[in-house]
């Protein structure tokens, strides 16, 4: 990343940029296909989303390498909705002759993030660097046209950091993968890492990064406003399916970890019934080596504790023709007298576009929970694994720090007993003796 980059960031503190586009070497229109079917999902777990794609007869791909495609199609209001930009693996294809039909499976860009490891430039990040330059670069940053094909188009920076949110070093080994260092900077800061398609100012299908704060995704992921589902809707089929995750409950959570040091830290968070004896005790246990501090423990354990002592209720829908809903939208049924009118937030969703006999029907399979409940589920899908560098790296600052050191000063007095009063740089005064 160039200088001039760094600074517009800073000052800005967005990037909102638009520069020079990947150049593919074919770009498929999955819309000309004569498609029996073609499925594309993404849920909360994954930064980009997935394709399977049914075509009627035999579908020969350039075996040389991997295809460039997108898809769009019409909504409800019959307007354009772009719902994949990604590429079809050659080895992903597949003909059935009795069904003559060719399945073939296709990719968000951000699967390279999956495969491709940390560049060395990057293994070691400062901790003054805001991680959203970290992510930057990590993402292949102005190069992006030439390398993964995701223009980095709106990367905020970690607005507290160095401040309430203590800055750390961010380093990686050889053997870590892009998604895996992202994985461990969203952890961290509590930003949210999605791939989106789109079509850019040129009218062109284009992937787009987004690294934002989980508090902020209202304001700066580009999410359609909220959608309001109003009884009777003409879209909504067969009303909506409730499951409580009953089988998640747990009331007596414990998370292990280890300091600096070595010793074992630990954390309890559970009901007062569960603490006093009074009902049996449902026990969930968490240990890694990725918590080296009494606060990473206790916030480990009151995620978790709020996550299962309350189980999450989820809510799934079908809309047909609803193609303008969105991962991470806000979503509110009015008038329903069976069904709350709180707002939701979608968490996974999946655009089935099908051929039939009747014509081709459209639909958009929903899951949403409330917006309390998302951030819940968010907190559970932060990695706790152990990394192995940070661990290496807070034992060293440790021992550092229990090291005798040089410190600079100005002689004040002399006491005639081989001893002088010493001030120091930072203000303190000490007794030293005279060599």
């Amino acid at each position: 990343m160039n200088f001039n980059t760094v600074a517009r960031l800073n000052r800005a503190g967005t990037f909102n940029i638009s520069m020079d586009e990947p150049s593919y070497t074919s770009l498929l229109d999955l819309s000309t296909l004569d498609l029996e079917r073609i499925s594309i999902r993404q849920g909360l777990a994954e930064s980009y989303p997935s394709a399977s794609i049914r075509i009627f007869g035999e579908y020969d791909l350039d075996t040389s390498e991997s295809v460039f495609a997108y898809y769009t199609t019409k909504d409800h209001l019959w307007t354009d909705q772009t719902l994949f930009v990604g590429m079809l693996l050659t080895k992903s294809a597949s003909y059935d002759p009795g069904k003559d039909i060719t399945s073939i499976q296709g990719y968000g860009l951000g699967y390279y993030d999956n495969v491709q490891f940390v560049p060395e430039a990057h293994l070691h990040n400062y901790a003054s660097v805001n991680p959203a330059i970290t992510v930057y670069g990590l993402t292949n940053g102005d190069d992006y046209a030439a390398e993964s094909g995701i223009e980095p188009y709106r990367i905020m920076p970690v607005s507290a950091w160095g401040t309430t949110l203590t800055r750390r070093v961010f380093d990686f080994d050889r053997n870590t993968t892009i998604k895996q260092a992202i994985a461990k900077i969203c952890d961290y800061t509590r930003y949210v890492h999605l791939v989106q398609s789109d079509i850019n100012d040129y009218g062109h299908p284009v992937a787009r990064r987004y690294f934002v704060h989980e508090d902020d995704i209202d304001t700066y992921m580009d999410l359609p406003s909220i959608v309001t589902i109003t009884d009777p809707d003409p879209y909504l089929a067969a009303g909506v399916n409730v499951e409580d995750k009953g089988e998640e409950f747990y009331n007596y959570i414990v998370v292990s970890g280890r300091d600096t040091f070595g010793t074992v830290i630990s954390s309890v968070a559970a009901t007062a019934d569960a603490i006093q004896g009074n009902v049996p005790k449902k026990m969930y246990s968490e240990r890694s080596g990725a918590f080296t501090t009494q606060d990473q423990v206790d916030a480990r354990a009151q995620e978790l504790f709020d996550y299962y002592a309350d189980p999450t209720t989820i809510y799934s829908a079908t809309l047909f023709e609803r193609l303008d809903l969105r991962l991470l939208q806000k979503i509110q049924f009015s008038g329903y007298s069976d069904f709350t009118d709180e707002v939701m937030r979608i968490t996974d969703i999946e655009y089935e576009i099908t051929a039939t006999e009747e014509g081709i029907t459209k639909a958009a399979k929903i899951q949403f929970t409330t917006a309390e409940k998302f951030s819940n589920i968010r907190r559970m899908y932060r990695s706790s694994a152990p990394d192995p560098v940070g661990e290496v790296e807070s034992i060293f600052d440790a021992k550092a720090a229990s090291m005798p050191y040089n410190e600079i000063g100005t002689v004040i007095a002399l006491n005639g007993d081989g001893t002088a009063e010493v001030q120091l740089d930072d203000g303190r005064i000490i007794t030293a003796n005279i060599l």
